[in-house]
């Protein structure tokens, strides 16, 4: 007998196209997702996918039945959020994704404070680049850059993030400091990788890069700034991540580098109480960073 769960994770392979991307969507291994679409398929007599090198396709029968679980889906992840919203605890587990550099640098400090405010709220903080969905309820806060927030989050804006490039004194002694960031192709650089080429700082420092001159790239920002402390190049990093000491920073803030530290979560969520208790706990907590996180200080 198939259930709603079943369904949930076809469909998570049919939004991703593979094993892999559904079992990150859902928090579990690909051979889980596998068994589980395999159970359906068996089970229904209904091919739902085409094997294909590109990879998962549905068939013409898949693509009905999906059309028709989204709508499903849908309603379902709306009860769920609603019944959430409704839970007047103020304990229990509150999801929080969030990019290693900020889960590091800017929340790690305030954790400690947090439990002692709050010793029945279980916080699960997952660090990742990707924009987990809150719709889907992925994850119940987001504390993360961006210009603007997506969709129908709402939330607070903590702060500007001033980026800057920067380089470590080792490198800058074996090599003519730039003058201005045109003088970035003669150099090497510390670079993203391509997951994160709809970031900013990744599209400005993308104009100065050749085919000679990337050192490195990565998709953390940890890394970079691992690589740039080396000297393997020059990098451009958040300047709240960058420590006074092995870094020299090469210009002051672009303006147009600038992003924002949001503090997010989904309509339906926002009056939970444990939600709202994290959401404004650490609002506050990062405010008290601005200074850091603009630079100004």
């Amino acid at each position: 007998m198939t259930s709603w769960d079943d369904y949930r994770f076809a469909a998570a392979v049919a939004r991703n196209g593979s094993l892999s991307g559904a079992a990150r969507e859902l928090g579990t291994h690909h051979s889980t997702v596998f068994r589980r679409l395999t159970a359906l398929e068996s089970a229904t007599g209904v091919r739902l996918f085409e094997r294909t090198p590109e990879g998962y396709m549905p068939t013409a029968a898949g693509a009905e039945i999906f059309a028709v679980l989204g709508d499903v889906e849908s309603g379902i992840l709306a009860v769920e959020r609603r019944l959430a919203g409704a839970d007047l605890r103020l304990s229990g587990a509150v999801r929080i994704t969030t990019p290693e550099d900020v889960a590091l640098l800017l929340i790690e400090p305030y954790l400690g404070r947090f439990q002692a405010a709050y010793p029945d709220i279980e916080l699960e903080i997952v660090t990742d680049n990707r924009r987990f969905n809150l719709t889907r309820r992925e994850a119940d806060i987001a504390i993360r850059p961006a210009r603007e927030p997506q969709g129908d989050m709402v939330g607070r804006r903590v702060a500007d993030i001033a980026m800057a490039a920067y380089a470590a004194p080792a490198y800058l002694a074996r090599a003519d400091r730039p003058r201005q960031p045109d003088d970035l192709r003669r150099h090497r650089l510390v670079g993203y990788e391509d997951s994160l080429a709809h970031v900013a700082a990744a599209h400005w420092l993308a104009r100065f890069e050749n085919e000679d001159n990337v050192a490195l790239r990565s998709n953390s920002l940890m890394v970079q700034a691992a690589a740039v402390r080396a000297g393997l190049g020059i990098g451009v990093l958040p300047c709240f991540m960058v420590p006074a000491e092995g870094f020299e920073r090469l210009w002051p803030p672009p303006p147009d580098l600038a992003g924002a530290l949001w503090v997010l979560t989904h309509p339906d969520l926002r009056r939970t109480p444990r939600i709202r208790a994290v959401l404004d706990f650490f609002y506050d907590a990062l405010s008290t960073d601005r200074g850091r996180i603009e630079a100004a200080d």
